[in-house]
């Protein structure tokens, strides 16, 4: 069987879109040679709409492509902008349950939360600047974790000193939104922390916790410890130790009497989970005249860790002694009943419960904070 190659060709070529224009210009030029010169005018009018229609869709097409890119280009740069506006804790967002605590840790520069360890580590450490003195290049926080879910925070203060007089940050309880770092275990420990001086053991503990913003009264942002569980608070501080403490508070109270303390002596004796018995002895001194003073208090440790001493008795050896209870009785009279600010948790608000105080050579505190 012989196969017609020269009409299979002749029929591709004619399929072909260069064949398909092939046709039209052979099929013009016949109308030409048929119809004279009206018709070439005719035929070449219709070629140039043919090909200006070809142009116009053409054009139409690159329009489409065109504003489909820009619009393409305007939203990814809106998504991108949003991506980079919102930290990346935006997605733990949950509204607060409870406020079990409600301390302020730090003031942030924005009221965003920190974006990362970095960030968090460096607020927090200028914020226990405020609280306590310890060496420059000194690192204070740990992180365990990515935020915004840390598996652990610890801050380390041992050997720094605290800060009394300080200006304390205070939440006036506005919140801009409800993101929030959490970490599973936070913990704030001491050993020791130089305290008037003297040195104390201090551990806080919880679980379970929540950092969020809230603003001052002026708008200020603030980092918020506001939410933990099963918080603990443990403070230990050798009888040694507090003796020193309370012997250089007698000085400044004394000096205003032009009385001079040379050395003192304490026993502390807890009778009851919240009581203290202290037997104090001192020598005391006026001009080259010197007498023992002895003071006895019952003190009564509340959740706020303030002392109110509940009975003060003082009594003095010889003359001299005498003379010095007198001088001194006004001031012990003032302190009588007047409840006496230990400063020895955070500000803030932390509810106490569970408040346990025992003494061997060292008088050791425990209690727990957050729901009881």
């Amino acid at each position: 069987m012989i196969l017609p190659w020269g009409a299979i060709v002749d029929g591709a070529i004619s399929l072909s879109p260069a064949g398909r224009r092939g046709n039209m210009l052979f099929m013009a030029s016949q109308a030409i040679a048929l119809l004279g010169g009206t018709g070439t005018c005719i035929v070449v009018a219709i070629l140039l709409g043919w090909w200006v229609r070809g142009v116009v869709l053409w054009m139409i097409r690159l329009a489409l492509v065109a504003g489909a890119l820009v619009l393409a280009y305007f939203a990814a740069g809106h998504l991108l902008a949003d991506t980079l506006a919102k930290p990346t804790v935006a997605a733990m967002t949950k509204p607060w349950k409870t406020r079990s605590a409600h301390i302020p840790l730090c003031v942030l520069d924005s009221e965003e939360l920190p974006a990362n360890g970095d960030e968090l580590n460096r607020v927090l450490t200028a914020g226990m600047r405020r609280l306590s003195v310890f060496a420059p290049d000194r690192n204070v926080v740990a992180l365990e974790g990515a935020i915004p879910q840390l598996r652990s925070l610890t801050i380390d203060l041992t050997n720094a000193s605290a800060i009394e007089d300080r200006d304390a940050l205070k939440s006036a309880g506005a919140t801009p939104h409800d993101r929030y770092i959490a970490a599973d275990r936070f913990e704030v420990k001491a050993s020791p922390l130089l305290f008037r001086g003297s040195k104390i053991d201090l551990r806080l503990s919880a679980r379970a916790v929540r950092l969020g913003v809230e603003l001052d009264k002026h708008r200020v942002p603030l980092l918020m410890l506001n939410e933990l569980q099963d918080g603990r608070f443990a403070l230990d501080m050798n009888q040694r130790e507090l003796e020193s403490a309370i012997t250089a508070m007698a000085r400044e109270v004394a000096a205003k009497k032009e009385i001079s303390i040379d050395s003192g002596e304490l026993h502390v004796v807890a009778t009851e989970p919240r009581l203290l018995d202290l037997d104090y002895r001192v020598k005391a001194r006026r001009s080259i005249v010197s007498a023992t003073v002895r003071l006895k208090a019952r003190v009564r440790v509340d959740l706020a860790l303030n002392a109110t001493p509940e009975s003060l008795a003082i009594e003095g050896e010889g003359a001299v002694g005498r003379l010095v209870v007198g001088l001194i009785r006004p001031t012990l009279d003032a302190l009588q009943g007047k409840p006496i600010p230990l400063k020895l948790l955070p500000p803030g608000e932390i509810k106490l419960y569970d408040l346990t105080m025992t003494t061997d050579d060292a008088v050791h505190i425990r209690a727990g904070f957050g729901p009881s």
